[in-house]
């Protein structure tokens, strides 16, 4: 049976409770492989020494976690005293998922040290840093008898809406030791919908822990990467870790993502706007500014005066769809904009590849025109004003710079 499927469902439950702070492994230290014994009891498949044994002065280094090929998990402290329990289910899966991939090696750090016997064949040391992570965090937990998703979580990524899922986002959870959930949750509550799961690929563990041990912990919006490194992450590594979650949510859950939404870099005499909260960017020319007017209004205005009626500007509305179709919106926009007796024919375009309807020299304190567009479920209208030769620039800047952002 694929390891995968062996976890638990109890355990992924676990990933989203909130825990205590992550234990974190050591940085790497040169490993040798050497065979595990076995006695008459049973081969015995991990020992693990943590900190405090080893730095005792105890030269027979007693082993605070033992765990055999019967599931059975024994807990040593340096006084002799023994504690021996079965293993909870999804301690015993990720164990036997172990024991099935990885072979025999023992690891050293300055103040931890796992022997590990296993039937698999990958031995290399990101396995064997992984490992001892995993041995250090279930022995922690064991003692004391609970389980913690901090302490395991070293990756929590928001991966933005799933396309033609609507309230449904993709997000990719990485554990210390290599094992990842693609997860569908509800991008309004985080709620947990379904989840494949699986260890990491080589090459996935390999560029994975290069960041883990490389780096100091990343940050992104609500989005981090739990690095341990003293160095800060350039700014292009950071957009590779966004590309690498990417690559491993599709390949663990076996659909696509929506594509990547790349806000537009400000050129000389430009600057940029970003609004997450209602999913958009723009550039706006140097002088200008962003001026909140509503809680879902915003006017772009010449430095940042609502009362220049003079100087060309734009106001942004954002507002629920309400599961109206895009043509009762559009109609609804031409009854409220266009006089009695006035012909405007609206006509059809796109904005960022948005279906989209302007009105034209609509009637107001100045002549303006509106272009109305649907997208995730809200509505957004912009206004531009006033329609002069002086005003299209602006006109033109705002159309050709607007992206419609994932639902965050």
């Amino acid at each position: 049976m694929n390891a995968a499927i062996r976890f638990s469902t109890l355990f992924l439950g676990l990933l989203l409770l909130v825990g205590c702070n992550p234990v974190r492994p050591l940085p790497p230290a040169a490993a040798a492989e050497t065979p595990a014994t076995a006695d008459a009891a049973g081969t015995v498949g991990l020992t693990y020494v943590g900190p405090a044994e080893l730095g005792s002065g105890d030269s027979s280094r007693c082993a605070m976690l033992q765990i055999d090929n019967r599931e059975t998990a024994q807990l040593t402290a340096c006084d002799g005293t023994l504690t021996k329990l079965p293993l909870p289910a999804n301690v015993a899966a990720t164990w036997q998922d172990a024991v099935d991939r990885f072979g025999a090696f023992t690891y050293t750090t300055p103040s931890e040290e796992i022997t590990f016997q296993g039937a698999g064949q990958l031995d290399d040391p990101v396995w064997q840093r992984a490992l001892l992570t995993w041995a250090s965090v279930t022995r922690a937990e064991l003692a004391g008898g609970q389980s913690s998703a901090t302490a395991q979580t070293a990756l929590s990524w928001n991966l933005g809406q799933l396309p033609d899922t609507p309230g449904v986002c993709a997000h990719l959870t990485v554990l210390f030791y290599g094992y990842a959930y693609a997860e569908q949750r509800s991008c309004t509550n985080s709620n947990l919908v379904t989840a494949a799961e699986d260890w990491l690929g080589q090459t996935e563990m390999e560029q994975f822990d290069r960041w883990l041990y490389g780096f100091a912990p990343l940050y992104v919006n609500d989005n981090y990467l739990d690095g341990i490194g003293a160095s800060q992450l350039p700014k292009e590594e950071a957009a590779a870790v966004e590309e690498w979650a990417q690559a491993v949510w599709t390949r663990l859950a076996g659909l696509p993502l929506a594509p990547a939404v790349t806000c537009d870099d400000p050129a000389a005499g430009e600057q940029a706007y970003v609004n997450t909260g209602y999913g958009f960017c723009l550039l706006i020319p140097a002088g200008y500014s962003v001026v909140e007017t509503a809680p879902n209004n915003y006017s772009l205005v010449a430095g940042g005066d609502i009362m220049n009626h003079t100087a060309p500007r734009v106001s942004i509305e954002v507002s629920p769809a309400s599961d109206r179709t895009f043509a009762e919106i559009a109609q609804q926009f031409v009854n409220d904009f266009v006089l009695a007796g006035q012909t405007v024919t609206p006509e059809n375009m796109q904005v960022d590849g948005v279906e989209a309807v302007l009105l034209n020299n609509l009637p107001g304190q100045d002549t303006n025109r509106r272009i109305i567009a649907l997208h995730n479920g809200s509505v957004y209208s912009l206004m531009f004003a006033p329609l002069t030769a002086e005003a299209e620039p602006l006109y033109q800047a705002v159309l050709a710079s607007l992206r419609f952002l994932p639902e965050p």
